[in-house]
């Protein structure tokens, strides 16, 4: 999932760097990402596969804070400058006058809603060794942003503008929203033994059943839903039919949740195995 985080990155600069629009914005008519979205991938690529090591030398453990960092603070100072005005536009570093002559509608800036994604990925690979008792945060950081990646996911299945980002801004690319949802997958099991995580890998009926029904509950649910909006083809029942089925998502990892945390032990496990 790092590997694949990083490509992406890499392959839209080098989509900027020689203006070939298929790596920028994959589907023709579809919005570009931004440069600087791309960088960021790439960072967050490199520290996740440095993350991922169980011991890290120090000076790769150094380099992935400080990549980390650099995420953090990109994404903030980008969601400062959305609600300020004030503050440098970080999303226009790379490629300048390209961005200026971008064929979208819209000027190609970072979506307010990819910074926020970005903030949270970035705290989340500060956090992956940090626990409070038997919860990670990292782990929560990671699936808040997967659902932010979800959600835009959705409205480009359903044609609902609304769920793709803020009206006055452009929206998130889709490539970008499914390179979030790899990326923070591979931040939710960097650590597979601990918190959440663990209940998708153990062997009893549990991970079985996580395994199984979650990723078809999801996909499931939303494919029923786009034949029921292609089928009726009536645009005013789109975003109230979304609505109805992204709590599913929500409702099955929380059902997860609670039988990882009331159900047996993984020390008891063990035991129970010797």
């Amino acid at each position: 999932m790092s590997a694949i985080t990083a490509s992406v990155g890499a392959a839209v600069l080098i989509g900027w760097a020689c203006d070939l629009e298929i790596l920028k914005r994959v589907v023709p008519g579809f919005v570009a990402m931004n440069p600087m979205t791309a960088t960021l991938f790439l960072c967050a690529g490199i520290a996740l596969a440095i993350t991922s090591q169980r011991k890290p030398s120090r000076s790769m453990h150094a380099i992935a804070i400080t990549l980390s960092l650099v995420i953090i603070v990109t994404g903030l100072t980008k969601l400062l400058d959305v609600a300020a005005g004030w503050l440098p536009n970080v999303d226009e570093v790379f490629f300048t006058s390209k961005l200026s002559n971008a064929r979208d509608q819209l000027p190609n800036r970072m979506a307010p809603n990819t910074a926020f994604n970005f903030l949270l990925i970035g705290i989340s690979l500060l956090l992956v060794d940090w626990r409070v008792k038997r919860f990670y945060p990292s782990q929560a950081f990671s699936i808040i942003a997967a659902f932010g990646a979800l959600l835009p996911i959705t409205g480009y299945l359903y044609g609902v503008q609304s769920f793709r980002g803020l009206a006055s801004f452009i929206p998130m690319a889709l490539h970008t929203a499914i390179t979030f949802l790899v990326l923070s997958a591979g931040l939710f099991f960097a650590r597979p033994e601990a918190g959440f995580a663990q209940v998708f890998i153990s062997n009893d009926p549990r991970g079985v059943m996580a395994r199984r029904l979650f990723p078809l509950a999801v996909l499931l649910t939303l494919f029923l839903g786009w034949l029921r909006v292609w089928g009726s083809g009536r645009g005013g029942t789109r975003a109230p039919l979304a609505l109805r089925c992204l709590p599913s998502p929500l409702a099955f990892s929380s059902l997860f949740w609670c039988g990882g945390q009331f159900g047996p032990s993984a020390d008891l496990r063990q035991s129970e195995r010797s």
